[in-house]
């Protein structure tokens, strides 16, 4: 199973061509509801911009581990140190990848849990940073919201993941 592709402006387009009193936001809800969410503002810059395509940058997740690999630093006070050498450099990662996870997405979610797990366990050894160091930890708070999200986001293709299979299982034993 693959994740669903990015909307495109000419998809936002289509969808703004065939709607009466079409707006921004509208188009942003349509889509969305078809399983293709899209921020409004982005909707609306695209057609400030006559539609004109966009090339789609990395997934989801993979932005917002991006966006922790960055924040790590104030947790670990390390520049060079990123969110992979956090992961080998604990313990706890080794009992949280043992777990088992049959398919990519499963594996992709339990990585994105495990970095995050393991950013929350550092940051939480140095509270006194909330008070030090606002904006820093500003970016590594908006990132670890990023990341929750796209885990979340994760997870419900995971499960939809699992119920298709096991309606696939139901069926064929049905046949058999």
């Amino acid at each position: 199973m693959s994740l669903p592709a990015p909307v495109t402006p000419a998809e936002a387009k289509t969808v703004w061509d065939r709607m009466d009193h079409p707006s921004a936001r509208r188009v942003a809800r349509a889509l969305a509801q078809s399983g293709r969410p899209v921020h409004f503002s982005t909707v609306a810059r695209w057609r400030a911009q006559a539609w004109r395509s966009v090339e789609h940058g990395a997934h989801p997740v993979e932005m917002a581990r991006r966006a922790i690999e960055v924040a790590v630093p104030l947790v670990t006070g390390d520049a060079t140190m990123n969110a992979s050498d956090l992961v080998k450099s604990d313990p706890v990662a080794n009992e949280l990848r043992k777990m088992s996870s049959e398919q990519v997405l499963s594996l992709a979610m339990h990585e994105a849990c495990t970095v995050h797990i393991l950013v929350a366990k550092a940051f939480c050894r140095h509270p006194e940073l909330i008070l030090t160091k606002p904006r820093e930890f500003a970016v590594l708070l908006k990132a670890m919201v990023a990341s929750m999200r796209a885990i979340n986001n994760l997870h419900v293709q995971v499960l939809d993941l699992v119920r298709t299979q096991d309606e696939t299982r139901a069926a064929s034993a049905f046949k058999g």
